[in-house]
């Protein structure tokens, strides 16, 4: 099953004025990445309470002000716990595989680094039944350690593929990058036509951006691939 029709995707902390600079072109923006980003890839809970986006400090803007959040283990009562972790892990590595980007399952010892916390039930940190994920959406990249979370226990048998696209595409919008509104495509996060019914995949020009976009600064059309190597640079 993907994540679509009568599904939640949440976003929260808009901030920045990014653009998709490089919309019209497949080639490197200039502010590629010089150095790797690190993607910490949390399966084993963890108790966060809101604030500045701070993975190292365990704060994120989407969650709601007041208490402390206890996120569970993801599939924790799955018998099979173990090898679908290890799924999920290589498929987004896989996906993952072109950029200068390092995907651990151990927290750094120090920051910066990408959190995606892949949990439970949604509810957990207050959202509704129907959620699938929430990130911040921080245009032009205000924070160098953002936290995304993904709830796997909304579905009954998370997909690894989907679960990991879903990694994925959270993990760009938390780095500005604008959602597409392209099914199956890497950065299709809250647009009207996001599915994912295997692997993400990488758009070209003329990826549409999802409707009122704020990361877009106006553009309708970008690359997927343009804006993912802007980010985060190519591995050579």
């Amino acid at each position: 099953m993907s994540p679509r029709s009568g599904w939640l995707i949440v976003l929260a902390a808009c901030g920045g004025s990014g653009s998709p600079s490089d919309a019209g072109s497949d080639a490197p923006a200039d502010g590629a990445a010089a150095t790797g980003e690190v993607v910490f890839l949390n399966f084993e809970g963890v108790d966060m309470t809101s604030g500045p986006d701070d993975a190292t400090a365990n704060t994120a803007s989407v969650l709601l002000a007041g208490p402390t959040y206890t996120l569970s283990p993801y599939l924790s009562s799955n018998p099979d716990r173990d090898a679908r972790i290890a799924g999920v892990t290589a498929l987004v590595d896989e996906i993952l595989v072109r950029f200068r980007i390092s995907v651990v399952t151990t927290r750094p010892a120090s920051g910066p680094y990408n959190m995606i916390v892949l949990t439970g039930m949604p509810g957990e940190a207050g959202y509704p039944v129907n959620t699938f994920g929430a990130a911040p959406k921080l245009c032009g990249d205000t924070s160098e350690s953002p936290t995304v979370l993904i709830f796997g226990d909304t579905l009954l048998d998370p997909r690894d593929d989907v679960i990991a696209s879903l990694s994925v595409a959270g993990l760009a919008v938390s780095q500005g990058i604008p959602s597409s509104n392209e099914a199956n495509d890497c950065a299709c996060w809250d647009g009207p036509s996001c599915v994912f019914d295997g692997s993400c995949s990488f758009g070209g020009l003329g990826t549409p951006i999802a409707p009122d976009e704020p990361c877009a600064n106006g553009a309708t059309v970008m690359s997927t691939l343009a804006q993912f190597t802007s980010v985060f640079g190519i591995d050579q």
